[in-house]
Formats: structure tokens, C-alpha cells, sequence
């Protein structure tokens, strides 16, 4: 089944019950660690938001566990370069670029699986009602 597109409008009736789909090209996936595998705590994230902000890049998509923070943000390489540097000298930092973010919000396992055909899966986050996958 193909997937239809949506039409926006002042209309509210039906919003609890349609799929909304976003989807953003041109995507950089950023993991962060820490040099010595220790937690990546507050004082970690703190540095690495003040380094966002710094280099004006707004995240879209961020995954935090214990020892490491993921990031998905715009790709500009001028802004991605300069990020690496601010990050470079603390943390352990690998990318990847060129991936698709898919948000969709009343999602189905059917509709994921159609969107996921042929694509390698780098990060998915999922909630009651919004799934984000992290895509190529």
C-alpha cells in the first residue's frame, strides 16, 4: 500500500487518527563518548549543548545512554567541521552524513516496515504514538 500525502488545513477532527509524516534529507548522525568510557553525565552535556549552541546547530533527534549521546542534526559542513573541533579535544566523536530522518506520528508497524525496504537502520526512537527513524 502506498503511502498518501497529507493535507494540512485548520481542520482538528481527524488529527488523533491520520499519519503525519515529516521527512528531512541531508542528515548527520553524531556519537559522542567519552575518552576514558567513563558516563557521559551533566558536566559532559553541558559541553557538548554549549558546543551546539555555539556553532548554531539545532539537533532534531538526540539519544542519550549511559556512556554515550547520539545526535541527528542538518548536514553544513562548515558548521559540522566546526563542531569536531569543539568536541574533538574531549570526547571521542564519529559521523555518518548523508542519511534521512523520518518522524511519523500514529505510525503502524506496517507502514515502518514499508518505509524500512532496502534501508539500513542507524538510530529509532519510538513512543506510544511518534516513531523517528534514522535512515539510508
Amino acid at each position: 500500500t502506498a503511502i498518501k500525502a497529507s493535507i494540512i488545513s485548520k481542520d482538528t477532527s481527524m488529527d488523533d487518527k491520520m499519519h503525519k509524516i515529516i521527512i528531512k534529507d541531508e542528515q548527520v548522525l553524531l556519537s559522542i563518548n567519552s575518552h576514558d568510557l567513563s558516563f557521559i553525565a551533566e558536566d559532559h552535556l553541558t559541553h557538548i549543548f554549549k558546543a551546539f549552541s555555539r556553532n548554531k546547530i539545532h539537533i532534531n533527534l538526540m539519544q542519550h545512554s549511559a556512556v554515550s549521546f547520539s545526535v541527528c542534526f542538518d548536514y553544513n559542513a562548515n558548521k559540522l567541521e566546526a563542531l569536531l573541533t569543539d568536541l574533538k579535544s574531549d570526547f571521542i566523536v564519529k559521523y555518518n552524513d548523508g542519511l534521512q530522518l523520518i518522524t511519523i506520528r500514529h505510525y503502524t508497524e506496517k507502514m515502518i516496515n514499508e518505509l524500512l525496504k532496502n534501508k539500513k537502520v542507524f538510530l529509532e526512537q519510538k513512543s506510544r504514538s511518534t516513531v523517528q527513524l534514522l535512515i539510508k
